[in-house]
């Protein structure tokens, strides 16, 4: 049961420290990006993309898959605009495709870009989706702006604050 919990608590965590992924080695500790991608209808199999998204992130990332996760949001049929033209379905000139990832503030720059250009990588390879199509945002919180544990998560620059969490190693 505290297996499970934790679980559930690191689903929760990836929700609150991360929003838009490629190499991230963030510490000895706890590692867990969110990737949200959001897309006019579209004829990719969404089973599919989410697979080999999530084992190319985590084979470039060094973060087990059960420390990724990632969300595919469908943007209904007229419900997105790009250059004045309402997206019907997706195709690869006039709309992007847009993904959001979210990491914790100690992980560096070099990480993040290598993040995004696994995402990229892996939307291009293995859906028919164009690398130039792909719009990545990445959100990182700073310490004191994620709630865990029952309690606000604080840590210095750079450094891991899950990397000696005892309640992970249960």
């Amino acid at each position: 049961m505290n297996r499970i919990m934790l679980c559930v608590i690191g689903y929760c965590i990836s929700i609150l420290l991360m929003s838009m992924a490629s190499t991230v080695f963030a510490g000895d500790g706890y590692k867990d990006p969110l990737v949200r991608i959001f897309m006019p209808p579209s004829d990719v199999n969404v089973p599919h993309l989410l697979k080999n998204l999530s084992k190319d992130l985590s084979k470039a990332s060094g973060v087990p898959e059960s420390g990724i996760t990632v969300i595919f949001n469908e943007i209904p049929a007229n419900y997105m605009i790009t250059g004045g033209k309402l997206a019907e379905k997706y195709n690869d000139k006039d709309h992007p495709v847009i993904v959001e990832l979210h990491l914790a503030g100690f992980f560096d720059k070099k990480q993040v870009e290598t993040c995004m250009e696994s995402i990229a990588d892996s939307l291009s390879e293995h859906n028919n989706i164009s690398r130039k199509q792909v719009f990545i945002l990445t959100t990182q919180e700073e310490s004191g702006m994620v709630y865990v544990f029952g309690e606000t998560m604080k840590w210095a620059k750079g450094k891991n604050p899950f990397s000696d969490n005892d309640q992970l190693k249960k």
